[in-house]
């Protein structure tokens, strides 16, 4: 198991809408940001799934 101070550090990195600004987040955040950006990305996809398996498409060639 990690300690705890290695899992309660924080991490900084360049605010966008700040040219000298730095932002603070912990270890904890930065990984709740990136599953919750996971999640939307996997209910898109899989919307996306849902409706394209609601399409029929027609291949026939026609002479």
């Amino acid at each position: 198991m990690r300690n705890k101070k290695s899992a309660t550090r924080a991490t900084n990195e360049a605010a966008p809408d700040q040219k000298n600004g730095v932002r603070s987040i912990t270890i904890a955040e930065a990984r709740r940001m990136a599953f919750e950006a996971s999640e939307k990305i996997r209910q898109a996809q899989i919307s996306y799934a849902e409706e394209e398996a609601k399409r029929s498409y027609d291949y026939r060639v026609e002479e």
